[in-house]
């Protein structure tokens, strides 16, 4: 098991770790329509028999989703609502929050309901589009087929998690 995480890293890395110098000057840009976020481990906050659709962002994240919350807000406050029009339609709005551990989290839809499947270990893409994000929840290696020439502002969080943007 060891050498195929070994092996998934290193791809991973190749695929994402590299910024040039036109990523870079991206990066002082406003946030792109388009970004996205490693989901890594979703908590199972829906019970050992479903899959989990809690995640957490780093802090920051939410000016992807247009908000711009004080650096000194309270823990457990709601930053804003976000409206998810998920892959088999029937908008969902949740409330982005600050949760205890500073850092930013969603309760996205049900997975299994809206066509997502499910949450862990994929790459959670979102797309601005009018007052609504557009989602999906794709495999690594399809991440990379879609979208991985056109990444920029490429991150990590503490645990590893990546995310960044996306160029049109």
């Amino acid at each position: 098991m060891a050498d195929i995480l070994d092996v998934y890293e290193e791809r991973w890395k190749a695929d994402f770790a590299a910024v040039t110098a036109e990523e870079e000057a991206q990066a002082d840009q406003p946030a792109s329509d388009i970004f996205w976020v490693e989901a890594g481990y979703v908590t199972q906050n829906r019970g050992p028999d479903h899959p989990g659709n809690q995640i957490d962002f780093p802090r920051g994240m939410s000016r992807y989703f247009g908000f711009n919350p004080p650096d000194d807000l309270a823990k457990n406050s709601v930053i804003g609502t976000i409206t998810f029009d998920p892959p088999s339609g029937g908008l969902v709005s949740r409330d982005l929050r600050l949760g205890n551990n500073l850092m930013e989290k969603i309760t996205l839809p049900i997975p299994e309901t809206h066509g997502l499947d499910l949450y862990d270990g994929k790459v959670l893409v979102f797309q601005r589009s009018a007052n609504r994000f557009k989602m999906w929840a794709l495999e690594a290696d399809d991440f990379v087929t879609a979208f991985g020439s056109r990444l920029y502002d490429v991150k990590a969080m503490g645990s590893g998690r990546r995310y960044g943007q996306i160029a049109a």
